[in-house]
């Protein structure tokens, strides 16, 4: 069985509230996506993940380049990225708990 069945097996199933609690600390904690895909939101947790990543680098390069000032409006764009992809995440957390199994 590939990953990618694994994890639409894991879509398809509901998760224990416990699963679900882990899902949203990982999503604030470690890496915005990373839950969502441990809780079988493989689509949502994928995009999460590659946007927030995305929205480092940015903030990364953004920051090397402002010492010229053209790297200020990329450092800009990569926190408001990766602030949009954690508040995703932890929308989806919470859902991800609300709609759990006791």
């Amino acid at each position: 069985m590939g990953v990618l069945e694994v994890l639409i097996c894991m879509a398809k199933k509901k998760n224990s509230q416990a699963l679900a609690i882990v899902a949203l600390i990982l999503n604030v904690i470690i890496l915005p996506g990373l839950g969502s895909l441990i809780g079988g939101r493989v689509l949502a947790g994928i995009l999460q993940m590659v946007f927030s990543l995305l929205g480092l680098g940015l903030v990364v390069g953004g920051a090397i380049f402002s010492i010229f000032l053209i790297g200020i409006p990329f450092l800009i764009a990569g926190l408001v990225l990766m602030f949009s992809m954690w508040v995703w995440s932890i929308v989806t957390g919470v859902r991800l708990i609300q709609e759990s199994e006791e």
